[in-house]
């Protein structure tokens, strides 16, 4: 990943769906203690600055893309810090429960006390989410994992287990559920 920032550095910038990646992999330097790259840091935070949720394409409409922001942007500036909460705060109250649960992350990511939105999930993934977040910010873990057993015949985690019955799980959803296991 280290070797894709510098390989990619001038390059980086071009594609707006690189952000939350790159912010992914300043995250996990910062964890690893490995060396740390100011001037993509402060790019970054520019660039997330520029960025509206009116635009269509917007990676502030991801909620994967926000919440790999917030990550490493939870020490960053105070602008960049206040734009994706405000971003944060519209978004939990529309959408799929799912998309509201990592909405509500990335505000407890930055700092803010916020209560799991409410609401009864609709799909599978709702219940990947629920887990997620019972067990990441303390939630009532016991409901949550009977809850997700009541469905779990029903996901699939590729296309080759699955069958016409099951609901093949995206990448963000597995990677959810896989870090509670």
């Amino acid at each position: 990943m280290l070797r894709w920032l510098e390989e990619e550095k001038d390059n980086l910038w071009e594609v707006q769906r690189n952000l939350g990646p790159v912010a992914a992999v300043i995250w996990l330097c910062k964890k690893m203690d490995l060396e740390e790259k100011p001037d993509i840091v402060a790019t970054l935070g520019e660039k997330v600055k520029q960025l509206s949720a009116d635009d269509k394409w917007s990676p502030l409409r991801d909620p994967e893309q926000v919440y790999l922001l917030a990550l490493d942007l939870q020490f960053g500036s105070e602008t960049v810090r206040n734009h994706l909460k405000n971003i944060a705060r519209q978004e939990t109250q529309r959408g799929p429960l799912r998309r509201r649960i990592l909405y509500a992350a990335v505000l407890r990511e930055l700092g803010e006390s916020i209560t799991l939105p409410q609401g009864e999930p609709q799909d599978e993934g709702d219940f990947v989410a629920l887990v997620w977040w019972a067990e990441r910010y303390d939630g009532d873990k016991h409901i949550y994992w009977e809850r997700f057993n009541s469905v779990k015949d029903r996901i699939a985690l590729d296309e080759e287990s699955g069958s016409g019955i099951h609901r093949i799980l995206t990448v963000p959803e597995i990677a959810m559920l896989m870090k509670q296991l």
